[in-house]
């Protein structure tokens, strides 16, 4: 049976809408219809927690809506205190739109408290340690474990890579991480620029510095990341090097 179908039939169940929201959401891109079905559900059900938890996402990923966002997350915390994710999400918002650093530390602790799998919650919080608190040693312990958690993710390498890179003067472990990074995720534009970089002021290997900047200019050029793309172009002018792009790659 189809959620819509599910709903016709029982039209108070907060679950049926939630349901269909998510769907709207993960499968087809129905951002304005998810917002609804989801709001359908808190006001059929005021303590289901993910409703609250998917508002907020919506609010903070897409429509913009900080404030809304975080009250959505506080009250999915003040129904379900046990959920992870939910102080994972808002110490992220925390982090990126309020500048709360000292609130997103705390979420991420409890996050990581509640779950000490969330591998993710581990690369947020090096990441905070790194920018804003100067802890590298507990930065570096929590792209270790991030990595640990999930070997697979080519953003923890790559983050940790730019930490040995820029903070431990580790050249030949950073290389290893943005070499990994590029393995597991070949069109990962940043880990090829940074490659470069490292290999031109660092390891003196300038021929492979201008085939990581041509790499990383066609792939910025491929995400319409024009910023990055001209960076990219002007680390190869200033080696001497022309831009080439395949036709395919061109925008018209």
């Amino acid at each position: 049976m189809g959620c819509s179908q599910a709903i016709e039939l029982d039209p108070s169940d907060a679950n049926f809408h939630f349901n269909r929201g998510l769907l709207k959401y993960d499968k087809i891109d129905d951002i304005h219809g998810a917002f609804i079905d989801f709001n359908k559900a808190v006001d059929i059900d005021q303590k289901h927690a993910n409703s609250y938890y998917f508002c907020g996402i919506l609010k903070y990923k897409k429509l913009n809506d900080i404030p809304g966002a975080l009250s959505d997350f506080n009250q999915a915390i003040v129904i379900e205190p046990s959920n992870a994710n939910f102080y994972h999400l808002r110490g992220m918002l925390k982090h990126e739109k309020l500048d709360d650093i000292a609130g997103a530390l705390i979420d991420y602790n409890k996050s990581i408290e509640l779950d000490p799998t969330h591998d993710n919650c581990y690369y947020w919080r090096g990441t905070l340690k790194c920018k804003y608190l100067n802890d590298i040693a507990g930065a570096l312990i929590d792209f270790n474990q991030s990595i640990i958690l999930n070997q697979n993710n080519a953003v923890n390498y790559f983050r940790r890579g730019v930490l040995k890179d820029n903070d431990l003067n580790d050249i030949s472990g950073a290389l290893i991480d943005y070499n990994k990074a590029i393995c597991l995720d070949p069109k990962y534009a940043d880990a090829y620029f940074y490659r470069g970089i490292l290999k031109r002021h660092e390891l003196n290997h300038i021929s492979g510095a201008i085939q990581d900047f041509q790499q990383s200019a066609c792939l910025y050029l491929e995400e319409d990341n024009t910023e990055e793309f001209e960076i990219a172009v002007a680390q190869l002018k200033e080696l001497g090097a022309n831009f080439y792009a395949s036709p395919s790659k061109m925008k018209k």
